[in-house]
C-alpha cells in the first residue's frame, strides 16, 4: 500500500494563511507629511509642527497662546494617517470632487 503524504494539506494551509494575511482595501495604508520646524540651523530645537493627511485639514502643533512657528529650517518626513472615508489607500493629491459635481 503506497504510503500518504500531508504535504497538499500542509500547502494549501499555507497559502490560505497568507491571503488572510495580506490586507485588503479595508485595510489600506494611507501617507501623509509630517513637517518639523527647528530653531536655528543646528536643528536641535523644534519650535513647531505640522502633519498634513489626505482628505483631512492640516493639524498644526501652537504654542499656550496659539501661535505656529514655521522656520526656514525643517525636516519633512512620511507618516501614516487615517484614510480618508470613500476611498482606499494612496498618497494623496489629484482633485477632491462632489458627488452632486457633473
Amino acid at each position: 500500500m503506497p504510503r500518504k503524504t500531508a504535504w497538499p494539506a500542509t500547502i494549501a494551509l499555507a497559502a490560505l494563511g497568507i491571503a488572510l494575511s495580506l490586507p485588503t482595501g479595508a485595510d489600506a495604508t494611507c501617507y501623509g507629511l509630517r513637517y518639523d520646524y527647528y530653531e536655528s540651523s543646528a536643528m536641535q530645537t523644534i519650535v513647531g509642527s505640522k502633519v498634513s493627511c489626505p482628505g483631512y485639514p492640516d493639524q498644526y502643533d501652537e504654542d499656550v497662546n496659539g501661535n505656529y512657528t514655521v522656520t526656514p529650517w525643517y525636516t519633512v518626513e512620511q507618516t501614516i494617517c487615517p484614510c480618508p472615508s470613500g476611498g482606499g489607500g494612496g498618497n494623496g493629491g489629484g482633485n477632491d470632487q462632489d458627488e452632486e459635481a457633473p
